[in-house]
């Protein structure tokens, strides 16, 4: 079963402090599957300097009996909440402008909305891309 590439973006000061003290579970759209890859990116306004891609993630489970969680999120779209597994955490996060400076990244359409949404799905081509630049920046 091949697996899907996402994007999520932290919204909230509660969700990000929820990620930081590694209670990983998200609403993500109900597309996704077990095994899925997680780029999370948080933004300037929550964390300030620190703001970008922070940690590579896996998807662990979905549980359905939890989607009430995920009412209030994703204007409308039916969202699944999923629990996800650390793979990586980016000591210097990935940011909006690495990407942005990348022309294999610079016309995304999560680089053309800025990163407004919840979730964005993205190619195995483009996870693999963000990933280079943060080994280019290490």
């Amino acid at each position: 079963m091949k697996k899907n590439y996402w994007i999520g973006v932290i919204g909230t000061a509660s969700t990000f402090s929820r990620f930081a003290d590694g209670n990983n579970w998200f609403c993500m759209p109900e597309e996704v599957k077990l095994g899925d890859q997680v780029l999370m990116y948080v933004s300037g306004k929550l964390a300030k300097k620190n703001s970008g891609i922070f940690v590579q993630l896996e998807v662990l489970e979905i549980d359905e009996t939890k989607n009430g969680y995920c009412k209030s999120y994703g204007l409308g779209q039916k969202l699944n909440y999923v629990s996800l597994k650390h793979i990586k955490f980016f000591s210097r996060p990935i940011s909006f402008q690495d990407m942005k400076t990348n022309p294999m990244l610079a016309n995304q359409q999560f680089m053309r909305r800025k990163m407004q949404g919840t979730c964005f799905r993205i190619t195995e081509f483009d996870c693999k891309n963000i990933l280079a630049l943060y080994k280019d920046n290490e």
